[in-house]
């Protein structure tokens, strides 16, 4: 629609009552720039939180002395690290198990096809 320099113009010719804030390429001292160029306009801001990487269940929202606090919960983060890592590894555990006999079959392929070793030794 235009250009971030014609924001309040852009608002006005197109009647836009939200603005959504959502690329997390934007730095901080940029957003604000953003908010500050909207200020006088009757229009809501919304901004995506993405450059938190906070799941919104652990995301809450407070207001303390007039100004909006984002807290995050870290209850039970540790049963989800420590759930994760034995998915990972049971995961990976059967994907190897899975994939020996593959490899010892390419290796044998290999041996038969070429008078070479099966593994490439670089000499330099």
């Amino acid at each position: 629609m235009g250009y971030l320099e014609n924001l309040r113009e852009i608002i006005y010719k197109n009647n836009i009552q939200r603005v959504i804030i959502s690329s997390p390429e934007y730095k901080y001292f940029e957003i604000l720039e953003i908010l500050e160029s909207l200020k006088g306009l009757d229009v809501t801001t919304l901004i995506f939180p993405g450059f938190f990487e906070f799941s919104l269940k652990r995301l809450s929202v407070r207001e303390i002395g007039g100004f909006p606090y984002a807290g995050c919960k870290h209850w039970f983060f540790w049963i989800n690290l420590f759930l994760k890592n034995i998915i990972d590894y049971v995961l990976g555990s059967v994907f190897f198990i899975f994939f020996i006999p593959i490899y010892l079959i390419a290796a044998i392929l290999i041996k038969l096809d070429s008078k070479g070793p099966v593994f490439f030794n670089r000499k330099d």
